[in-house]
């Protein structure tokens, strides 16, 4: 499904993604732990080149990106990898002037070229699906940090994404909303859709990832399932965050 290969992106004379590798299969919900600064949201972002990068390779099923293609050749490539990928960012993202069903359809309709009416009906279908039905005509500011959550979630399904990309998706929601997140992440990967998650909760990443990748200075330090990364780490770097975070959780 995805495949990164030695992925090198500085800011000045600031390395922040230091020779990325890494591969993950269809439907396997990927998280990246670790403390801020490491690089998780930067390589996050490089993904589908809301980031561009300095050297190395992202391959999304057959659609190969690196920074030395032609500008029109990457442009080209870029669009595609964005009509496969969704994302969902920290601050949500919604647009305050439209409703939740309006905020659906913007891309299937602008982007696919979507008929209307059958954009409508699709996110009538998502909203069902992520429990906020109710809140069709509602406008974002109307919503709770959960309820925005859940509809940049529907949002991301609407473009029948293949990866999800999410960006700390539970900073902003109380323990219980963490909850009903995870069963409906859960609920994605039973039909396929293959998920990035950036976090630094521990809980969460415990319940939720097939794998953890532990980032720092800009460098994955150890990889792994849950089970060995976040309860038998062999890094020092990584058995210092999990000593730290267990006491602050």
């Amino acid at each position: 499904m995805i495949s990164v290969s030695h992925l090198t992106k500085s800011y000045g004379t600031h390395c922040v993604l230091k020779d990325i590798s890494f591969d993950v299969t269809p439907g396997e919900i990927i998280c990246l732990l670790g403390a801020s600064g490491g690089g998780k949201t930067t390589l996050l972002r490089c993904l589908n080149y809301l980031e561009s990068f300095d050297a190395g390779t992202v391959k999304i099923d057959d659609v190969v990106l690196t920074p030395q293609l032609p500008q029109e050749e990457l442009k080209r490539r870029v669009f595609e990898i964005r009509k496969r990928v969704g994302m969902v960012f920290q601050q949500f993202n919604l647009f305050p002037h439209k409703t939740v069903l309006d905020n659906i359809i913007e891309a299937p309709t602008q982007v696919l070229k979507q008929n209307i009416a059958d954009a409508k009906r699709k996110a009538l279908t998502l909203l069902e699906q992520v429990g906020m039905s109710a809140k069709a005509e509602r406008y974002p500011s109307r919503l709770s940090g959960g309820e925005q959550q859940r509809i940049a979630i529907a949002r991301a399904l609407a473009m029948d994404p293949e990866l999800i990309l999410f960006d700390e998706p539970t900073s902003a929601l109380d323990p219980e909303r963490v909850g009903e997140i995870v069963t409906l992440l859960k609920n994605l990967a039973q039909n396929n859709i293959t998920m990035i998650i950036v976090s630094h909760s521990i809980g969460f990443v415990n319940a939720i990832a097939d794998r953890v990748f532990f980032m720092a200075d800009g460098e994955i330090l150890e990889s792994g399932p849950p089970s060995s990364v976040l309860h038998n780490p062999s890094n020092e770097r990584t058995k210092k965050f999990m000593r730290q975070e267990l006491l602050l959780e």
